[in-house]
């Protein structure tokens, strides 16, 4: 060995303990850090797919209140329809249904 290689291996060995020396002093604090970057990492993967599912959810959901908008329409004109039916043949209910239904529409009710 030439005086350069043991010089060498000195610095790599005094270096190498200043490393050990840093990480026994600071091992709690980096186990910490790894911890808490391992966290969010997962944190923010698991979040993208809840939020991705919830946007889901409330598209179908909104789907689902535009059936039931039509589906009341649909009622509705039925109704109205029995009701003028019956009126036509001299029905006294469906005169007061009617008369219920055109307070209710205009939120007089």
């Amino acid at each position: 060995m030439t005086k350069e290689n043991k010089e060498e291996i000195s610095e790599s060995s005094d270096w190498q303990e200043g490393l050990k020396q840093f990480y026994s002093e600071y091992k709690t604090y980096i186990w910490l850090a790894i911890g808490i970057t391992t966290a969010t990492i997962l944190n923010v993967y698991m979040t993208e797919g809840k939020v991705a599912d919830k946007d889901y959810q409330i598209c179908k959901k909104n789907q689902r209140i535009e059936e039931l908008e039509n589906l009341c329409e649909q009622k509705d004109q039925e109704h109205l329809y029995a009701l003028s039916d019956s009126l036509k043949h001299g029905s006294s209910y469906a005169g007061s249904e009617l008369s219920y239904y055109g307070k209710w529409k205009n939120d007089n009710y």
